[in-house]
């Protein structure tokens, strides 16, 4: 028995003696994932804080899923790429398209008029009737051009943020 008054610091026990000094438990560090141990960095005795690694594990399963989800990011970004690429050709088809058509539309229009003021003179009426016809077919077709090119500048933002967020949740998982 030892007795001695409390004090404040460091209390020092050095025992002696024959033999081996073991543990009477040992504690095992477990990962959240399955591996092996490709690295011992810290050796036995060593003080550790909460973050520091102590073993350096390998799991080729959590690369591989790595990979994978580093080639859906690229899958995701080059669709969005893709589609974004598919929406400027379109809405400038489309805006050639109507080009075009107000131009044929504008000439229709004019011979119409002209068809209307001769009436009944050298020009035959079935002639005036026609381009009156075709005034009216082109104004059907550049109408409907001026909606597909509306449907596209009203739809295409929403696919373009659709494929971002994806992309944002690949790349979230990713780092995970």
């Amino acid at each position: 028995i030892w007795t001695g008054k409390v004090e404040r610091g460091a209390f020092v026990l050095r025992v002696r003696g024959a033999g081996e000094l073991k543990p009477e438990s040992i504690r095992w560090l477990t990962s959240e994932s399955s591996g092996r141990v490709e690295e011992v960095l810290l050796k036995p005795g060593v003080p550790v804080e909460p973050d520091t690694e102590v073993l350096r594990l390998e799991n080729l399963d959590l690369r591989l899923l790595a990979v994978q989800a580093a080639r859906e990011t690229q899958a995701v970004e080059a669709e969005i790429l893709a589609l974004d690429r598919q929406r400027r050709r379109e809405a400038l088809d489309l805006s050639a398209e109507l080009e075009a058509l107000g131009s044929s539309l504008s000439f229709a229009r004019r011979r119409a008029d002209a068809y209307a003021e001769m009436q009944g003179t050298v020009l035959p009426r079935l002639e005036g009737e026609e381009m009156g016809e075709r005034v009216h077919e082109l104004e059907q077709r550049e109408a409907l051009a001026q909606g597909r090119l509306e449907l596209l500048n009203r739809l295409a933002p929403r696919q373009l943020l659709g494929l971002e967020r994806q992309a944002r949740e690949v790349r979230r998982v990713q780092e995970v």
